[in-house]
């Protein structure tokens, strides 16, 4: 339970601009407590730039029964008690030695600070975070903010915040939003990685390579490979900028052409790799803004498309060179495209509500290819069947999964999927009856049959079956599905079909789990009523085996 404690800063209570960004509590007088409020326009974590007459500082002796506001119109993140001397406070880039009473600018401060720690041994080495010029420098003093060095981190400045360990004297962390945690164990002198084992990874893309390699892109975090079927992973991002400020490294979409020649986009520039994610290149250039999403000529492997704001542009020559290929293309802003693995000259670009478009001379002309789709709330997903460029899927916005057997010329639903906002769809290269579709983080479905029915995959972790290696499935209705199992969809981010195996998918989680699928025909099951039966169902026969890729118990990948 909750009781409201805002006396003498009631202004706060109700103002919908008002943000409390820090609290922080007096170590060696719990009854002294300091708040650091800004009213504005939400500037993320690190505080806004400015503040309004009620934004500052605000500190209560009473713990919290009464405030006053202190440093008033001041923004700031951070609110900072020297852990050995409680009447040295830290509030931005300004410094109190009186526990509060008068404040005054830190000396020789570099630039205003979002973040301040203070060395729990010793009272005048002072670290801090700046957000000047570059985001996230960070800068040490070791005579209580008189003078200032700049330190450099192994792979980037994007440092957001800072921790002592208060039991291991010399043993700081550094949270980077592009790179994970940062360790240090001789007073910032040098640095590692402490990334192992860290959760919390959000997958925007995974992709299979033709050798079995895994990539998966990341929000923040940028790319990772496994070359052990996800036992392990790396991080490959040499070569790509740093977008600090927003969320890192943010790779998009992921696609190879040749073995070990991959693209990757940000959303804010297109990368090449001719090895295998070890270095990469922004190809990107000045010809097209941010591209939202790529696709490659599967019979051409110079040949990529890039949808970049409302056109799209084409390249024969691996990026060295773009051409604009828009004519007729009335879209929004293109958020997925899609080239026919059978007719490399049949290319199909969604818009963000604009509809669907489809070119069939490689892009030069478009024209509108939605009939019977409803399409004012985007096109998520397309997907071409890898026999023939006459199947083509689709996801609008709000309304399942739609099929098209005649080029895109009309549509219908594709069976009994729920009316979801699908953004996942893939095709097995090797059985074009077998299509997954999945929602982010809400559930994975599964056809066997081009699309006639679905059944949507269970957590085995979370049902009966957890046990053993037999997930449950069960059929989707239009309400929804319910699991005879009782058991919780499997929660996947991203999906990714393996092109050397049949019915062979890698699944990963936002909190830095890889799952391998395999997923076979069954004889004998009859169940047709949404029941889970001998772990088919759906009314069609479907085993699908779940198995932690190397995990003791639920160990989390990197």
């Amino acid at each position: 339970t909750w009781n409201l404690i805002d006396t003498g800063m009631s202004g706060l209570t109700g103002n919908a601009q008002a943000w409390c960004t820090q609290i922080a509590v007096d170590p060696a007088d719990p009854q002294r407590l300091y708040l650091s409020a800004q009213v504005g326009p939400y500037q993320g974590s690190t505080g806004a730039r400015g503040g309004a007459a009620l934004s500052g500082l605000y500190s209560s002796a009473d713990g919290g029964a009464h405030w006053a506001q202190q440093l008033p119109t001041l923004a700031f993140a951070d609110v900072v008690i020297d852990p050995s001397d409680d009447q040295n406070v830290y509030a931005g880039d300004q410094f109190s030695g009186d526990g509060g009473a008068s404040w005054a600018p830190i000396a020789t401060a570099p630039s205003r600070f979002t973040v301040i720690a203070v060395d729990p041994a010793d009272s005048q080495h002072l670290w801090g975070v700046s957000l000047a010029g570059v985001e996230g420098e960070l800068w040490s003093s070791a005579d209580q903010g008189a003078s200032w060095n700049q330190v450099t981190m192994p792979q980037s400045d994007a440092v957001y915040n800072l921790a002592y360990d208060p039991a291991t004297p010399g043993t700081l962390y550094a949270a980077s939003m592009a790179f994970g945690i940062y360790k240090s164990s001789d007073d910032g002198s040098s640095w590692e990685s402490a990334t192992d084992g860290i959760a919390g990874v959000f997958p925007f893309d995974m992709l299979v390579d033709s050798t079995g390699d895994l990539y998966m892109g990341t929000e923040g975090t940028g790319v990772f490979k496994s070359s052990d079927g996800g036992a392990t992973w790396v991080m490959k991002d040499r070569g790509i900028a740093v977008n600090i400020g927003t969320s890192g490294i943010t790779a998009h979409k992921l696609i190879e052409t040749t073995p070990g020649t991959l693209y990757m986009t940000d959303r804010q520039a297109l990368y090449k790799t001719t090895d295998g994610g070890d270095d990469w290149t922004n190809i990107s250039g000045t010809a097209f803004g941010g591209p939202h999403i790529i696709a490659a000529d599967p019979q051409q492997a110079d040949t990529i498309y890039a949808g970049a704001g409302n056109q799209v542009v084409k390249s024969i020559d691996g990026g060295a060179n773009w051409t604009h290929s828009s004519s007729g293309l009335n879209t929004d802003g293109v958020v997925s495209l899609a080239v026919a693995p059978t007719d490399s000259k049949v290319i199909f670009a969604g818009g963000f509500s604009t509809g669907l478009f489809k070119s069939s001379d490689g892009g030069v002309t478009w024209s509108r290819a939605d009939t019977g789709m409803p399409v004012a709330f985007g096109i998520g997903c397309i997907a071409v069947d890898p026999t023939t460029a006459q199947t083509v899927y689709a996801c609008p916005g709000n309304a399942g999964i739609y099929k098209s057997t005649d080029g895109g010329g009309t549509w219908a639903k594709a069976g009994d999927l729920p009316d979801f906002s699908f953004q996942i769809l893939k095709i097995d290269p090797h059985d074009p009856e077998m299509i997954y579709a999945a929602i982010p983080d809400l559930g994975v479905y599964v056809s066997t049959d081009a699309g006639v029915t679905w059944s949507q995959l269970d957590d085995p972790a979370s049902s009966p079956a957890s046990h053993s290696t037999q997930a449950m499935v069960h059929h989707g209705t239009a309400s929804g599905a319910q699991a005879a199992s009782s058991g919780q969809p499997v929660r996947i981010s991203e999906i990714a079909v393996d092109p050397r195996h049949a019915r062979q998918l890698y699944g990963a989680t936002d909190d830095a789990q890889v799952y391998t699928l395999g997923v076979t025909a069954a004889a004998g099951s009859t169940a047709s009523d949404g029941s889970s039966s001998s772990g088919g169902g759906g009314g069609f026969p479907l085993v699908a085996s779940i198995m932690l890729l190397g995990f003791a118990g639920l160990r989390r990948r990197k």
